[in-house]
């Protein structure tokens, strides 16, 4: 019979604060091999660089705020969640996210799958430069989210920094 586990309260005060850009304040609840668990507070008007997120499945509950993610081909598609909503995000998608509106977006967010690089990053950045541009609702061809907001493909953004990948 494998190891017994029991269960565990872990606090907001028992936090650990993870390294990352400034504008992306990351807090992990938990890590063992193949899960992830914790915070995230992004700052609006961020958009990341191109990344995947290698053998990890990702779920994001957002608690307050808007996060977008871009993906498909040249980033054509996008979806956006907003209080209350779920966002999954399988295990090799090439994708971007932002933070669309003038408010943080705070996240619950938790990857299962493969293992951690050796310095327990869950994330492969493909550009990892970040960037503040306006989001242009009127652009969108989605519509709006289930909690309101605006859901932009952000078709009329710059791309020149961008390294555009066949996805």
């Amino acid at each position: 019979m494998g190891q017994v586990w029991d269960a565990e309260r872990i606090g907001p005060d028992e936090l650990v604060e993870i390294e990352g850009p400034p504008e992306i304040h990351r807090r992990q609840a938990f890590a063992k091999p193949g899960l992830w668990a914790g915070l995230t507070t992004t700052e609006p008007g961020l958009v990341s660089g191109w990344q995947h997120h290698g053998g990890h499945d990702t779920i994001v509950y957002v608690i307050s705020g808007h996060v977008a993610i871009e993906f498909g081909e040249g980033g054509r598609r996008a979806v956006q969640a907003g209080a209350g909503d779920f966002l999954v995000i399988p295990s090799g998608l090439v994708h971007r996210e932002s933070t669309p509106g003038d408010e943080p977006s705070h996240s619950v967010v938790i990857r299962a799958g493969g293992p951690a690089d050796d310095r327990g990053r869950r994330a492969l950045v493909v550009t990892p430069q970040l960037r503040r541009r306006p989001v242009d609702c009127a652009a969108s061809s989605i519509g709006p989210s289930r909690s309101g907001g605006c859901a932009s493909t952000y078709g009329t953004a710059d791309r020149s920094g961008d390294a555009w990948l066949k996805m």
